[in-house]
């Protein structure tokens, strides 16, 4: 799959509101998340925010302080279907998650 320039910053939006969503449903706050993770707050706001493309040792890191696995992590992660290239001026809304609100099962 050839991924496009739209279709990477709907991914890197979808995938920053997918880490955020999960940050808040295991820790009271994104400041509790950095002290238990180690993360710098510029780096995480450069990921929710879709501003930086994390690395896939990023990404573990990330799985491994929301104790999670990368499965889960990126779990429903696809472009969403919002663009439609053939509309004129359309804005591309953020890639979508068929599991985004759903709590991921906490072992």
């Amino acid at each position: 799959m050839i991924v496009l320039p739209d279709d990477k910053k709907r991914l890197l939006l979808g995938f920053g509101s997918r880490l955020e969503a999960l940050i808040y449903q295991r820790f009271r706050s994104k400041d509790q998340f950095l002290a238990a993770s180690g993360f710098y707050k510029a780096n995480l706001h450069g990921i929710i925010t879709g501003k930086s493309d994390p690395q896939l040792s990023t990404l573990y890191r990330l799985a491994k302080a929301l104790d999670l696995t990368l499965d889960e992590l990126l779990q429903g992660l696809t472009p969403g279907p919002e663009s439609n290239p053939s509309a004129e001026g359309a804005e591309a809304g953020p890639a979508t998650f068929t599991a985004a609100t759903a709590p991921v099962n906490a072992s």
